[in-house]
């Protein structure tokens, strides 16, 4: 028994289907985007049927082969993996819980240049190697926040992250946190240039307040972060 894409928002045609199926879901969705449609439904969820998909998804013409379609297996116990149209060149990989890459493949892993696309809008890619961030990335959540930055074997080191009510960090990191040398600059115009350890201010920093006004205040001196003050420092006004 099949379903097809107009069958996907009927979730009657969900659980009818899985009556008669032992193997998993097979989805005729042509697209991956099709295919995002179906995992948002509430008729599949992660208690889905023995946790896997098999999906039949369609190449553009500017990708590998031309147009045409492949079966995929998203496999709920190999989910971090996923499912790679071709082991080279430019294709698509599917994971289990809708997220699709496009971009270069190499050995049936996302090597090169491609994106991600998840189900709830964040878009995130830059280069690759093994299935891993290694290069410059570009993170688009759905939020409206973006990530500009630096990555090494999957470990961002180095970047902008802007944040929806257009605070920016710019600087470094270590474990997705503020980690290092930065500088935050504050809604307000505020900014805090100096050291962090584990996303709070740490050790020598300064404060610029009133950046945007036409006078501003220099903060500088020790920063201690279990009271969120400088000590040591003096100020100077401009």
């Amino acid at each position: 028994m099949l379903l097809e894409f107009e069958d996907l928002t009927s979730h009657e045609a969900n659980l009818e289907y899985r009556k008669h199926t032992k193997f998993g879901h097979l989805i005729i969705a042509g697209t991956v985007q099709n295919l995002m449609v179906w995992k948002k439904l509430n008729a599949n969820t992660q208690r889905g049927q023995r946790g896997r998909v098999w999906a039949s998804i369609e190449h553009t013409a500017a990708d590998e082969g031309g147009r045409r379609g492949y079966i995929l297996l998203a496999d709920a116990a190999n989910g971090d993996e996923g499912s790679a149209t071709v082991e080279n060149d430019i294709g698509y990989m599917v994971f289990y819980d809708g997220e699709y890459y496009h971009g270069e493949l190499k050995d049936g892993k996302a090597h090169g240049n491609g994106k991600c696309t998840t189900v709830i809008g964040d878009v995130y890619g830059g280069e690759w190697k093994d299935n891993k961030c290694h290069g410059k990335w570009t993170f688009t959540f759905a939020s409206g926040e973006v990530y500009d930055g630096e990555w090494k074997d999957g470990i961002g080191f180095e970047g902008t992250h802007t944040f929806g009510n257009g605070e920016v960090y710019d600087g470094e990191f270590k474990d997705d946190i503020k980690h290092g040398k930065g500088t935050y600059t504050f809604a307000d115009g505020d900014v805090y240039d100096g050291e962090w350890k584990d996303d709070i201010k740490h050790e020598k920093g300064k404060m610029i307040y009133d950046a945007n006004d036409d006078w501003y205040t220099i903060v500088r001196g020790a920063w201690h972060w279990w009271q969120n003050t400088l000590s040591d420092g003096f100020n100077s006004e401009c």
